[in-house]
Parts: C-alpha cells; structure tokens; sequence
C-alpha cells in the first residue's frame, strides 16, 4: 500500500519534469481521482489547486516554475516525497491509527528548540534571556525523530536561539532521517558554500531565512549588516 502511490508520486514528478507547464495540469488531472478516493483532500483544496495552475499570471503559478526551473530536481523529488507523501498521506494514516489506540491526539508536525545559544540580540528576541548552554543533546533530538516516525510524524521544524550554531549535527539528522522533513528557521548568517553543499547532499532541509524586509528595518532590528549578510547568503543557496 505504502509503495504504489509513493511510485505513482515519483513517476508523476518524473514526467512534470519533462515538460512543466504542459505536464503539471496533467499531473494534477491524474491525482485528483486519488486524491479523492483517499480522503485526505478536500474537494475544495484540490479545486484551489487546479485554479493556480490554470493561470500563469498569478505570483503562485510562477512560484512553482521557478521551483521547477530552478532548483536541484533531486531535492525538490526528496521533498516533495517526504512533505507530500511520508508525512500527508503515509505519516496521516499512522497518526491516525495510533491517535484512536492510544486515545489521544498525536501531532502532524514537532517544533523543537535545539539550542538556546544565538550569535544576536535581536530586539524582541528571546534568546537572549536564556543561558547559552541551554540545548537538547544529538541523542535526545534523535529519540524524539525516531519515536514520532514511529507514530506517523514526518516533519521537523527546528526553531531555537539560531539553529545552525549546530549545523553538524541537523545534518547528520537529515541523513540519518532521509525520510523526514526538517525545516530550520534562521537568521543565514551562518550559511556559507560548505553548509549549502551539505543541504544540496541530504535534501531533506529547507532554511527559512529571518529578514524584516528592508535593509533599514532588518538592520534595526537584528544589527548592521545583517539584511547585506541574508541577500548574501540567499546567493550562495541559488548557487
């Protein structure tokens, strides 16, 4: 059960690839009937869907090309699997079976503080209220990845004072978990080649970069230089 729609998925993207903007509404066209028969799709969002790909002036439409235009195929294959497939269809399936065993309800996705320790003081910020040394052991992120796998939750978001002061180590937690998704929110002052080869290897990581818009109120807020520091460090990611 687990494997046909997993081919079905890869297939799809496979063939979407080959030819974006005749493909995709195919793709979509295709997926609907499963989709549906499913029953983890509402009608309604399926609808939504068909809408954004059925106009190509709309800032959606255009998001998605440039993703498929633009980044690595590999990675966009390895997350939309996880995202779309372990966590939506697979991970919903098994939340929901051990949810109605254990009588409670088990959450889609896990937030987790990995450190207290940040490289700012960012006005409003709270890092900076806690000790620097305050942080959750590898072993400890590990036992709470493995033991939510088991109970059908895929995805990860790792918040914290500044998540990539431990790089190494949610690397080697994407690597060990390649069939999670883990998404880090952070400031990209620590993004550099090295780091972005490493997310290109495992696939399964995506930055979410903190800027407050312009250069004026992201430096007043998070220090100078820091807005020149972000459009940097999205250079080296498009790269």
């Amino acid at each position: 059960m687990k494997t046909i729609p997993a081919t079905v998925l890869r297939a799809g993207l496979r063939l979407v690839y080959a030819d974006p903007e005749k493909n995709l509404p195919k793709l979509v066209n295709w997926a609907e009937p499963i989709a549906a028969a499913s029953g983890r799709v509402q009608e309604s969002q399926m609808e939504a869907i068909k809408r954004l790909i059925q106009d190509p002036s709309s800032g959606g439409y255009g998001l998605i090309m440039r993703i498929l235009n633009q980044i690595d195929q590999s990675v966009v294959e390895r997350i939309v699997m996880n995202f779309v497939f372990n966590a939506a269809w697979f991970g919903t399936e098994r939340l929901n079976q051990k949810g109605a065993e254990m009588d409670i309800n088990i959450p889609w996705a896990i937030l987790m503080d990995s450190s207290s320790a940040c490289n700012f003081s960012c006005t409003g910020g709270w890092a900076a209220e806690y000790k620097k040394s305050d942080e959750l052991s590898l072993e400890t992120l590990d036992r709470i990845i493995t033991e939510g796998k088991a109970l059908g939750t895929y995805a990860y978001l790792i918040s914290s004072g500044e998540p990539l002061n431990r790089k190494q180590d949610l690397i080697q937690l994407a690597h060990k978990h390649h069939d999670a998704i883990f998404v880090a929110f952070i400031n990209a002052t620590l993004i550099d080649s090295s780091f972005a080869e490493d997310l290109l290897k495992v696939k399964n990581f995506i930055p979410i970069l903190s800027i407050e818009g312009t250069e004026e109120m992201t430096d007043t807020r998070r220090g100078d230089g820091v807005w020149k520091q972000c459009i940097q460090a999205m250079d080296i990611l498009r790269e």
